[in-house]
């Protein structure tokens, strides 16, 4: 059996050098870790969410300690420019989900847009092998639109993909 863990919690508690995080969880017998990735730098959490140029630098280093990366969440300012990108560094690296979230606007005009990107991006990936996944947040399910939660009401803006 495999064990795998989402980075985003401990690189935040270990506040520290995220090399050495990563050896010591390989040292517990993890085997797989999910990171955080974003195509912009996100000051002040550089060791927490991995700035992309930081990732494909050490990508290698990772594997190399035996840990895979199977599954990333992922940051983007606009996901309809990046998803080649997205896609390729899925390809590149072996990322076989990518995961991303909603946008913070619930509106239905923003959620009919970001369905509409994400669906493209969703092909872009299954072209390299990747699937798309989506994060939930307790705001899209807090949140009601037509008598569903803002999640379900955007799975549904999905039309199945």
């Amino acid at each position: 059996m495999k064990f795998g863990i989402q980075l985003f919690g401990i690189l935040n508690e270990k506040k520290g050098d995220p090399l050495e995080t990563l050896r010591a969880l390989r040292g517990l017998g993890f085997q797989r870790v999910e990171p955080c990735i974003s195509l912009t730098p996100i000051p002040g959490f550089e060791p927490v969410i991995w700035p992309i140029d930081w990732f494909e630098t050490h990508a290698f280093d990772i594997r190399e300690m035996g840990l895979e990366i199977l599954s990333a969440h992922l940051l983007a300012d606009d996901y309809a420019v990046a998803a080649p990108r997205i896609a390729r560094l899925a390809a590149d690296h072996g990322i076989r989900q990518i995961v991303v979230k909603l946008p913070q606007d619930l509106s239905e005009s923003a959620l009919q847009q970001t369905a509409l990107t994400y669906m493209r991006l969703a092909d872009l990936l299954a072209e390299v092998g990747a699937e798309l996944l989506l994060h939930n947040e307790a705001a899209e399910i807090a949140q009601h639109i037509q008598g569903k939660t803002a999640y379900e009401h955007f799975l549904a803006l999905c039309l199945g993909k």
